[in-house]
């Protein structure tokens, strides 16, 4: 008896790609939902991103939490 489980991406319980079908694991499938996913597992985990702004025309960077970039 095989253990199989269905290829899928964290989070993304409600998306419209099937990842058992090999398509959208390729470029431009993948590319647009991976960060979708690694925003879900940030959040889950309570990790911060890396956060990149520009303040008096010079990069910074810092951190901040993934539930606050969906605050307007």
């Amino acid at each position: 008896m095989t253990n199989f489980t269905t290829p899928k991406l964290f989070g993304l319980k409600y998306s419209n790609r099937d990842f058992s079908l090999k398509k959208y694991w390729g470029k431009n499938q993948f590319n647009s939902s991976f960060p979708a996913a690694l925003c879900c597992y940030l959040d889950f985990k309570e990790i911060p991103a890396n956060y990149l702004k520009i303040q008096h025309k010079k990069f910074t960077h810092g951190q901040i939490s993934i539930i606050s970039l969906s605050l307007p």
